[in-house]
């Protein structure tokens, strides 16, 4: 599946005559973002922008929960599928992830521009976040808060 998506990223960036990508996968590894940047860094002609890892954390059980009713149990990956069998496999899923999980830019290893987003933007970090596109980027997702909806009426 990744292989896939970086496949649509070369074609945007190079065929399309792309200038910006955003690829929502889940690279819990050091390894893989390795592979990542190996590749835009190889493939991408003319590239001279970087990559900005956006990195979501949620360690807050009750926006977890809700966030996984919500949002991923009703993902195509679940279609047709029973509501609570979403919920147990995307759980599933979750302790996985734990298992390789590295944080971006962990100890001692550079991984460039980064923001991390707690618990659905309760708090947010930056590190070498700098220039009008980044800058904008952290603003939208400083004011993006999918589990705390208002009501208007």
């Amino acid at each position: 599946m990744a292989q896939i998506a970086m496949n649509d990223v070369l074609k945007f960036m190079n065929e399309e005559a792309g200038e910006i990508v955003i690829l929502d996968a889940t690279n819990t590894t050091l390894k893989r973002r390795n592979w990542l940047r190996q590749i835009v860094d190889r493939d991408i002609k003319g590239y001279a922008g970087g990559i900005l890892w956006v990195e979501s954390i949620c360690n807050d059980e009750k926006i977890l929960e809700a966030s996984i009713r919500e949002v991923k149990a009703k993902h195509p990956d679940y279609a047709g599928q029973d509501p609570e069998d979403a919920v147990r496999d995307f759980k599933a899923r979750i302790e996985q992830y734990k298992k390789v999980y590295v944080p971006v830019n962990e100890g001692n290893v550079d991984e460039g521009s980064h923001i991390k987003l707690v618990d659905c933007g309760t708090s947010i970090l930056m590190r070498k976040v700098s220039g009008a596109l980044y800058s904008k980027l952290a603003g939208f997702l400083m004011n993006l808060r999918p589990m705390h909806r208002v009501s208007l009426f």
